[in-house]
């Protein structure tokens, strides 16, 4: 008896997982894209960030952007989840230039691109937070 309460638990969660279009908290996936992409900004020959020769400050950011990573990760913040997201289907040409645009501007520095992207996608979950705070709550229709 047990195991099937088990089954029906899992399916009734994989249920919910496919009908929401948020995750609850920062994904691990993006998470560890911000900090790996930060390290990869950080690697860059041009800076001269090598061994013994990175500032404190620099030591001092990176340890807040793992922390704030990692409270992320466990917040309660809404992020959306790109589930809808299906290049299977039809897609609309406007759509596939932008596509090819992000790319084509991703390629021109991708640490620093990709950091970007990192970033804005890490602080949405709060800036959503804020933004239906000062706008009041949607109305659905």
């Amino acid at each position: 008896m047990l195991p099937e309460r088990r089954c029906a638990w899992r399916d009734s969660i994989r249920r919910w997982a496919q009908l929401t279009t948020a995750f609850r908290g920062l994904a691990s996936p993006a998470a560890a894209a911000l900090l790996a992409s930060l390290v990869w900004s950080c690697s860059d020959p041009e800076l001269g960030l090598v061994g013994d020769d990175i500032p404190v400050a620099l030591k001092f950011i990176v340890a807040l952007v793992t922390a704030g990573a990692g409270l992320l990760m466990v917040s309660n913040f809404r992020y959306y989840s790109f589930k809808k997201f299906d290049l299977k289907k039809r897609v609309p040409f406007a759509l596939m230039l932008v596509l090819v645009l992000v790319v084509g501007v991703v390629t021109i520095d991708p640490p620093r691109i990709l950091l970007l992207i990192a970033i804005t996608y890490a602080l949405s979950g709060p800036g959503q937070l804020l933004w239906q705070r000062a706008h009041g709550p949607r109305l659905s229709s």
